[in-house]
């Protein structure tokens, strides 16, 4: 977060917090100051939030942060997809010595749940590489995306923690991953299939069709047929606004072909033997095709879910958006009449690739109430 807003001081040069009589001042925007988040959050009547994915080694920093965001209880969840010592306790089968270490980091980092970011792939990228399928070897461990998830899967279990792997599966960005993604969820099917035992993070920017951004489609359907008719997963929006945000993941490789692709300033960090991250800044433009392809997916996704327990409302905060436009995407999801006002100003190409236009469906306050705080 901190490097984030070093880089980039135009994102909050023209949104400040004033100080008031009860309230320090503070910036925000895409990437808010501490007092700011705490703030914003209290005003749209959140009282929990959670940062979802640090790396052990600057988990310290982490609590320092949070610690300084007022009013809302917090958490964070330890990223354990690209540990070595994690990686070489599953590829030796040893379940319980890997569960035991998990067990311990996390009472050593005060975490709350296991994050898995880009299994294998950010261990890949710091020799350059990248891991594009669950079957693809990680370089120098005997071991594959598939089998990293499934024994932190069955970690999860077997300590009884209270949330399920929270995880950001491999190929996020690129058309074509929503096979990907529906292979990813159904790997862990045998682990539990009645009850929730995955959650899959920012569905938007991995429910992608087509063989490339020119033929790019949007395959929220097929996700939220899945999502429907098994309940072992859970998911979430990670729905895009038309604005300037920040884009920072772990997903280091992700992260550098944004980069690529957009031409904008890059960070990438690499933690020694634990994780990596990067940071590009971004502008969702509603002109955009495939921007606005990315539009319509997060939506669909939540309409199409029909259980209001499955699926979660976010921005992916601050990738797709700030969390502040969360009223804004609610009006979207309770009113057909609202979608279509912004449906009808994307380009028509985009409009061709979705079903967005024939999902009749409006939230109710108590659906919406269940997506955002149950």
């Amino acid at each position: 977060m901190n490097a984030g807003r070093i880089l980039r001081p135009e994102d909050h040069v023209k949104d400040v917090e004033a100080k008031t009589a009860v309230t320090r001042s503070g910036v925000g925007h895409s990437i808010p100051s501490t007092l700011t988040t705490g703030y914003r959050y209290t005003r749209l009547g959140y009282t929990t939030v959670i940062e979802p994915a640090t790396p052990p080694l600057k988990t310290k920093h982490t609590h320092e942060e949070l610690n300084d965001i007022p009013i809302v209880d917090k958490a964070c969840f330890p990223v354990f997809g690209n540990n070595w010592l994690v990686m070489e306790y599953l590829s030796e089968g040893k379940i319980d010595e890997c569960a035991a270490f998990v067990a311990w980091l996390l009472q050593a980092t005060r975490g709350y749940a296991i994050k898995i970011v880009n299994p294998g792939g950010i261990e890949a990228w710091a020799w350059g590489k990248n891991v594009s399928g669950l079957d693809d070897q990680v370089p120098h461990f005997n071991i594959t995306p598939r089998e990293i998830l499934r024994g932190l899967c069955k970690v999860n279990k077997s300590l009884n923690l209270p949330h399920t792997i929270h995880v950001h599966p491999n190929n996020l960005g690129r058309p074509g991953n929503f096979e990907t993604t529906i292979e990813t969820m159904d790997c862990l099917r045998d682990l539990g299939e009645d009850t929730p035992i995955l959650h899959m993070t920012h569905i938007q920017f991995e429910g992608y069709g087509g063989k490339d951004w020119f033929s790019i489609t949007s395959e929220a359907p097929e996700i939220a047929d899945y999502v429907n008719t098994h309940d072992h997963v859970t998911v979430d929006m990670g729905q895009i606004i038309f604005t300037d945000t920040t884009t920072m993941t772990a997903d280091g490789p992700f992260q550098y072909q944004l980069h690529q692709l957009s031409g904008n300033k890059w960070m990438n960090f690499d933690v020694e033997i634990e994780s990596g991250a990067g940071i590009v800044p971004f502008r969702y433009r509603r002109s955009n095709l495939v921007n606005a392809v990315q539009w319509t997916i997060g939506l669909e996704l939540a309409l199409l879910v029909k259980s209001p327990w499955k699926v979660y409302l976010t921005t992916d905060h601050p990738n797709g958006g700030p969390f502040t436009s969360y009223p804004r995407v609610i009006s979207w999801l309770m009113s057909k009449k609202a979608r279509e006002r912004v449906f009808k100003r994307i380009p028509r190409g985009a409009r061709r690739r979705t079903c967005l236009e024939s999902v009749d469906r409006e939230l109710s306050f108590s659906e919406i109430a269940a997506m955002t705080r149950c």
